[in-house]
């Protein structure tokens, strides 16, 4: 039971060497994203959080890989958006 690549895609649209990792534990049912522009990680779901429930720790690396290409592409964040929602910021009165 290690953790494993799901997915390793060049990002759509990108300039460059950006690259789509989804990654996670391996029959553990959970799965994070990263994105790596030019060999460093620009943004990686793995290391949000703290404790127990570090990462966004997604049910399935097909959804992880929607978000990261979402974010990699320039559109809104789901998991922010959604964050965004339950904090009651950004919400019209």
């Amino acid at each position: 039971m290690g953790i494993i690549t799901f997915y390793k895609i060049p990002a759509p649209y990108a300039m460059g060497e950006t690259m789509i990792e989804v990654y996670g534990g391996e029959n553990e049912g959970w799965s994070e994203w990263r994105i790596n522009e030019g060999g460093k990680v620009k943004q990686d779901t793995g290391t949000e959080g703290n404790g127990s429930l570090r990462g966004r720790q997604y049910g399935s690396p097909e959804i992880a890989l929607r978000d990261a290409l979402m974010v990699a592409t320039g559109l809104d964040d789901p998991h922010a958006e959604e964050m965004r929602r339950i904090e009651g910021k950004g919400l019209e009165s």
